[in-house]
């Protein structure tokens, strides 16, 4: 097992994303402990830039490309064993991190509204 120096918010937004314990909360704060098998895909996940998508003051993530994931995987040398597992881990973490993310920004958005309008 891995730990990964996360702040708070950070692992607030992906903590989620693991519902089958692949992310623990470490007893230290901003610390997480990531399985040996998913190490590689949570650093390529951490460093790649989501598309974005801007709707009415609202930014969307709509995901990671996989150009994207190839690059970071490239930069981090991945090894070419563990590429496809990779790519398909750092997708579904995009695909359930999404939505949570997205919730957050459309929480944030209408709070800026609100205090707009006062």
């Amino acid at each position: 097992m891995h730990d990964a120096e996360l702040s708070p918010e950070q692992i607030d937004d992906i903590s989620g994303c693991f519902e089958t314990q692949e992310l623990e909360v470490d007893d230290e704060p901003g610390v997480v402990q990531v399985w040996e098998v998913n190490w590689d895909a949570f650093q390529v996940f951490q460093l790649c830039h989501w598309e974005h998508l801007l709707d009415q003051g609202v930014l969307y993530r709509t995901g990671i490309s996989a150009t994207e994931i190839s690059e970071v995987s490239r930069v981090l040398d991945i090894s070419k064993e563990q590429l496809v597992y990779t790519h398909h881990a750092v997708q579904y973490m995009a695909a359930v991190a999404g939505p949570i993310l997205n919730a957050a920004s459309i929480e944030s958005a209408q709070r800026a509204m609100a205090n707009k309008g006062k």
